[in-house]
C-alpha cells in the first residue's frame, strides 16, 4: 500500500544518507577532507527528503506529537535564519558554517528536515532498516581499522593526532561513533528474532570495536559504551525478570557508579585519578564563554557557527590561565551551549523542545510496552548515548546526522502493547496508520522527487566543497593570478586568504602579501586571527601596527599582550 511504500522509501533514504555521511572522506581532492564532503551527502539527503515529503503531503504523519515536532522544527529553522541575519559575523559564515566545521544554517536546516522525515518511520522493519545505515557505517570503520593495524592506511591523512581517525578525521569523533556502533551490536546479539549467523557476526565485531575505541584514546567512546551497556542491562531486567528486586538493585548500583564517574570527570571522588582529564577543565572554560555569549545576546545569539569569532571577547579571566591566553576554539564543545550562544534563548528553547518530546515518547514507551522490544531499546539507548555525547562534544556532521535521525525515530516510533513486530505489520497491511490520511489509489510513490530534491540539495551545499577543491589545485601549482582568485573565491573563508598572503610573503611578493592580509581584516573585521596575522606581518608599518594592536585589544580585551 501507499503509506508502506512511502515509509520504506524514506527509510532507505535515511539509511543510505546517514551511512554515507558517516563514512565519506575525500582526502585526495580537498584541503578539508571530512566535513565539506559530508555536507554534500547531508544536503542531498535533506533536500531529497524535503521534496519527497512535499510531493506526498497527504501521507505525512499528523498526530499531536508530530504537529508539535513540526512546529518546533519550523521555529528552529526560522530562528536560525534570524540569527545569521542579525549576526555581526559574515552572512556566508552563518549560512555555510566555518571552514572545517560547516555547521551553519544550511546544515541545521537539512538536519531539521531529516528529523521530520524520520518521524514518518513507524514500523519495526522500517526503523531497523534505518539503523542498518549506522550499523554498516560501523562495519566499514571496523574494516578500515583492521587495515591500519597491519600498517595499511587507506586514506592519505595528515594525521596530527597519531591515533585512530576512522572516517571522522578526529579520534574523539570516531571513538564516539564506534561507541554507538558497539552498543547496537550488543543489542542485536540479544535480538532472538535475528538469525544465528548474524548474531555471531555481531558478537565477533564487538571485541574489535572495543579495541578500536581503546586505540582512539577517546573518553567519549568509553562513556558511551558504559552508558549504553548500563541502559541495556536496565531494559533487559525490566522486561525479562518478573521480580523488581534485581532491577531496583541494579538501578541503584548503576546510579552510584554513574555519580562517581561524573564526579571523577570533575576531578572529585575516588575515581578522579582514573577518569579526570585536563580537557574537562578546558571544556568548562569553553562552556562559560558560550553561556556568556548567550546571556549577552539573549534573543538572537552571536550567529550560527560564530562561536570561534567571539570566544576571546566573551571568555572568563580564568581562561587566560587554563587553557591559556593564546588558546582559542571555534565551538563550545557542548551542543546545547553552542545553540544557546548561536541563537540565544529562543533557539535553545526550540532545540530543547525536541529533546523533551523524545523523552516523553521514551517514558510513554517504557510505561506501555510489556515485553522486551529490541527496536525500541535500540533507538532509546542510542538516542540517550548521543545526547550525553553532545553535552561534551560538538555537532560533527557525520555523528550529528544520526543524533537527529534518532530523535525523529524515537518521536515517531509506533509504540504498541505486546509483540511490536506482529501488531505493527498487521496494521500496515490493513491500511491503518494513526495520524495519517490513508489512501488506496495506488501502491507506489514516485522516486523522482527524491532524485530532483537530492540534486538541488547537492548544488545548494556544494560551494564550500567546490571552493576547497579549487583551492587545493591552486596551492599545488600557485601563480600570481590563480592564487588571489582562488583565495577570494566564494564562499570566502579567512583560512584561504591568510594562506595566500603567507605564500606571497614567503615568495617575496611583499606588497601583495600585505594587501591580502589587510583584505582579510576588511572581509572579516571581527575575526581575531586575521588581525593577528596582519599584526605579525614583518612588512607592516609602525603606525599601522599600533592601530592594529588597538583592534586586537578590542577583540581580546582580557589579554595583557595587547593593552
Amino acid at each position: 500500500m501507499l503509506i508502506r511504500d512511502f515509509e520504506n522509501k524514506l527509510a532507505w533514504l535515511l539509511a543510505l544518507g546517514g551511512g554515507i555521511t558517516a563514512v565519506i572522506v575525500l582526502a585526495w581532492y580537498t584541503n578539508e577532507p571530512v566535513n565539506a564532503p559530508k555536507l554534500l551527502i547531508l544536503g542531498f539527503t535533506g533536500f531529497a527528503a524535503l521534496f519527497y515529503m512535499i510531493f506526498n503531503l497527504k501521507l505525512l504523519s499528523r498526530s499531536r506529537t508530530d504537529h508539535a515536532t513540526y512546529a518546533a522544527l519550523a521555529f528552529f529553522v526560522l530562528l536560525s535564519l534570524i540569527s545569521i541575519i542579525n549576526s555581526q559575523s559574515s552572512f556566508v559564515t552563518g549560512f555555510f558554517g566555518v571552514w572545517g566545521r560547516n555547521t551553519g544554517f544550511i546544515t541545521y536546516t537539512c538536519l531539521a528536515i531529516i528529523l521530520a522525515a524520520a518521524i514518518q518511520i513507524k514500523s519495526v522493519s522500517a526503523v531497523e532498516r534505518v539503523l542498518d545505515g549506522l550499523f554498516y557505517a560501523g562495519v566499514f570503520n571496523v574494516i578500515y581499522f583492521v587495515f591500519t593495524l597491519f600498517g595499511i592506511e587507506l586514506i592519505p591523512w595528515n594525521n596530527l593526532y597519531k591515533r585512530v581517525l576512522g572516517t571522522f578525521g578526529n579520534p574523539n569523533f570516531v571513538g564516539a561513533f564506534m561507541g554507538l556502533f558497539v552498543i547496537l551490536c550488543f543489542i542485536r546479539v540479544l535480538d532472538t528474532n535475528r538469525s544465528s549467523k548474524f548474531r555471531i557476526a555481531c558478537l565477533v565485531l564487538i571485541p574489535i570495536t572495543l579495541f578500536e575505541i581503546k586505540k582512539s584514546l577517546a573518553s567519549q567512546g568509553v562513556v558511551i559504551t558504559g552508558l549504553g551497556l548500563a541502559l541495556l542491562g536496565f531494559f533487559y531486567l525490566l522486561w525479562n525478570v518478573k521480580s523488581r528486586g534485581p532491577l531496583i538493585a541494579y538501578t541503584a548500583v548503576s546510579t552510584v557508579l554513574g555519580v562517581l564517574a561524573v564526579a571523577g570527570a570533575l576531578q572529585k571522588g575516588p575515581l578522579a585519578s582514573l577518569i579526570y582529564k585536563s580537557s574537562v577543565s578546558f571544556r568548562g572554560e569553553y562552556w562559560a564563554a558560550g553561556l556568556n555569549m548567550g546571556k549577552e545576546n539573549p534573543f538572537f545569539g552571536v550567529g550560527l557557527d560564530s562561536y570561534g569569532i567571539w570566544y576571546r571577547g566573551f571568555r572568563n579571566a580564568s581562561a587566560l590561565v587554563s587553557p591559556g591566553k593564546d588558546v582559542s576554539t571555534n565551538t563550545a564543545h557542548n551542543v546545547y551551549i553552542d545553540i544557546f550562544a548561536s541563537g540565544g534563548y529562543p533557539l535553545l528553547l526550540a532545540y530543547v523542545t525536541l529533546t523533551v518530546l523524545a523523552l516523553i515518547k521514551i517514558f510513554y514507551g517504557i510505561k506501555t510496552i510489556r515485553t522486551y522490544n529490541s527496536t525500541f531499546v535500540a533507538i532509546t539507548i542510542l538516542w540517550a548515548c548521543y545526547q550525553v555525547q553532545s553535552i561534551v562534544s560538538i555537532n560533527q556532521i557525520g555523528i550529528a546526522i544520526w543524533g537527529w535521525i534518532l530523535t525523529g525515530l524515537v518521536i515517531g516510533y509506533n509504540v504498541q502493547v505486546g509483540s511490536e513486530d506482529k501488531v505493527s505489520e498487521v496494521k500496515h497491511q490493513a491500511g491503518k496508520s494513526k495520524g495519517r490520511v490513508v489512501t488506496k489509489e495506488k501502491k507506489k510513490t514516485s522516486i523522482m522527487p527524491i532524485l530532483v530534491g537530492g540534486i538541488i540539495g547537492t548544488i545548494v551545499v556544494a560551494p564550500p566543497f567546490s571552493a576547497d577543491v579549487n583551492w587545493r589545485s591552486v596551492v599545488i601549482k600557485p601563480n600570481a593570478t590563480n592564487l588571489e582568485t582562488g583565495a577570494k573565491a566564494w564562499p570566502s573563508v579567512p583560512e584561504r586568504i591568510v594562506q595566500a598572503s603567507d605564500i606571497y610573503t614567503k615568495n617575496n611578493v611583499i606588497d601583495k602579501g600585505l594587501e591580502m592580509a589587510k583584505f582579510a581584516t576588511e572581509k572579516f573585521p571581527h575575526d581575531f586571527r586575521v588581525w593577528y596575522f596582519y599584526y605579525m606581518n614583518p612588512n607592516i608599518s609602525v603606525e599601522e601596527k599600533a592601530r592594529v594592536k588597538i583592534k586586537l585589544h578590542e577583540l581580546d580585551p582580557l589579554n595583557a599582550d595587547y593593552k
